[in-house]
């Protein structure tokens, strides 16, 4: 047997084997780990942009409860002025009111008195962070307007909210911007008769960029709809905000950005709905909900004109990828890319494994070929050689073949050994049976019997195929003789014994007995023709 070292090609199969076994399992509870992280990310983000939707929500009703408040105080000022006996537009302590309140409050784009016919009597406006009185010669009527014929066909101590839009004077939108939601109710003296309205403008900029300050803190894109599905505030696009009021923009709304997500938001007081790009998390806002009364304003007397709002969290997939399920081609891909160093830690793990595997087996083949064979002639051992012979003669039992043994005995090995010394000794054996088992068949083997005695077993063979196979063996051993460096010539001996099949009671040992005389006989005569030692 050659001696062992390690072979990388033999160690590839061992190798992949175990890297890919191990790499499968890995990938199996790395996938499965990734599903439970991701649906826990999942919970987790609904949970948070929930809670962030009330925090929005709980901001929008406050600031308007405290308008409400207001506009209730702004009306009983104005009323107590008008039941008492100066008139209201030259009544200063009313006015130094209005200026005290809308400079106080910064939010306040405008505070109006508006009698029954539409006509501004007092304007209070904030310019540059102060309050000024607008002058009388700049007021205006208004009684064209939606708030003001709203407003009139109000109950007495009702309320109107108007729909959060952009301001607009004589006619145009202002310049910059100014999102406004208007807050008004009627008037009354001591009689009883309407004397028009108070209505207040307050800077909706305020509360959106409140509502966009919350929103940052959320995991995707903000929105405030109205209920026709206009944006109010969308934190991704500033530009689609309040399209409804220009009229080459009309058409952009969220449901022709996305109509299915808007047939499950619209009318629904909360809802998720999920695509495979997409997932959006919607709550509707209604004051008629949040509070049974504001300000001791009964909420059947609150009259609002833009109806629900809808507060929307829009997560993308572009920007949110762990939100959104996996297939199993994505999984590994994203697992490869976040696992490198298990990766190859597996890699090396497997290699170090499989060289310990190889080795290992090597070594067991090491050890059960020196329990079989005989390291010096690479021939099989007396016991694993008749142990091989009984097998094959009881397979035999049940055919009609023939086993051919020849008893083989190496001629004048004493000689060799004591004039030559035993490494001739050595090399005259393990030549010997080289060329013997170089002359023989895949189904035929060699057994080393004894020091110099061999017994060659050839399957399926009579008499004269063995003459064949033992003239070979003979031409081998003569043009190895013909070496002039070797010191001695190789002579061998031999003797028959055929077993025949179908015998249920064969004795091998018979059958080897009869082969050893055989041999002794021809080798009676072999000694007296052949000359071992050259040179002598």
């Amino acid at each position: 047997m050659k001696k062992s070292k390690l072979d990388l090609k033999k160690n590839v199969p061992y190798f992949s084997f175990i890297f890919i076994s191990i790499l499968a399992i890995y990938f199996v509870f790395a996938m499965h780990t990734m599903d439970i992280r991701n649906d826990a990310l999942y919970n987790k983000a609904i949970d948070e942009e929930y809670k962030l939707m009330n925090t929005k929500k709980c901001s929008i009703v406050n600031e308007i409860t405290n308008l409400i408040s207001d506009v209730t105080i702004t009306r009983d000022h104005i009323e107590a002025s008008l039941n008492s006996n100066t008139p209201i537009s030259k009544n200063i302590i009313l006015k130094e009111t209005l200026l005290s309140l809308v400079q106080n409050k910064q939010f306040y784009d405008h505070i109006r008195y508006i009698d029954q016919n539409g006509e501004e009597i007092i304007r209070v406006a904030l310019r540059d962070g102060k309050s000024i009185l607008i002058e009388k010669n700049e007021l205006q009527n208004k009684k064209n307007r939606y708030y003001f014929k709203t407003t009139m066909d109000l109950d007495r101590g009702q309320i109107y909210i108007s729909k959060l839009d952009l301001n607009i004077e004589n006619g145009e939108i202002e310049t910059p911007r100014k999102p406004m939601i208007r807050i008004s109710t009627k008037v009354y003296d001591k009689n009883g008769k309407c004397k028009g309205m108070v209505i207040v403008n307050y800077k909706a900029q305020i509360l959106l960029d409140n509502f966009k300050n919350i929103s940052k803190s959320g995991t995707g894109y903000s929105y405030l709809l109205n209920e026709e599905g206009y944006w109010i505030s969308n934190i991704k696009d500033e530009d689609t905000e309040f399209a409804f009021m220009f009229d080459d923009k009309k058409d952009i709304t969220f449901q022709n950005i996305d109509s299915d997500a808007w047939d499950n938001i619209k009318g629904r007081e909360s809802t998720i709905y999920k695509n495979s790009e997409n997932i959006y998390i919607a709550s509707a806002i209604s004051l008629f909900e949040e509070k049974a009364s504001i300000n001791d304003i009964p909420m059947k007397d609150i009259k609002l004109d833009a109806g629900k709002y809808y507060v929307v969290t829009h997560i993308d997939k572009k920007n949110n990828r762990r939100l959104f399920p996996y297939s199993i081609p994505e999984k590994l891909l994203q697992i490869t890319e976040d696992s490198c160093f298990y990766i190859i830690a597996i890699f090396i793990f497997s290699v170090i494994l499989s060289v310990f595997i190889q080795i290992s087996k090597s070594q067991r083949e090491k050890i059960k070929f020196f329990s079989e064979y005989d390291a010096l002639t690479l021939a099989y051992n007396r016991r694993a050689g008749l142990q091989k012979l009984e097998s094959l003669v009881a397979l035999n039992n049940r055919t009609s073949n023939t086993i051919c043994i020849s008893f083989i005995d190496i001629n004048d090995l004493k000689l060799v050994n004591d004039v030559l010394g035993h490494k001739h000794g050595d090399n005259l054996i393990s030549e010997t049976a080289k060329c013997i088992r170089e002359s023989i068949r895949n189904t035929d083997f060699l057994i080393r019997y004894g020091g110099d005695e061999f017994i060659l077993v050839l399957y399926n063979t009579n008499y004269e195929q063995e003459k064949v196979v033992w003239n070979r063996i003979i031409q081998k051993l003569n043009k190895k003789n013909e070496n002039e460096e070797q010191p001695y010539n190789i002579n061998i001996s031999h003797g028959l014994s055929l077993i025949e099949g179908g015998n249920l009671h064969t004795d091998i040992k018979k059958h080897i007995s009869e082969a050893d005389k055989n041999m002794y006989l021809e080798k009676q005569v072999v000694k007296k023709n052949t000359v071992t030692l050259k040179n002598i």
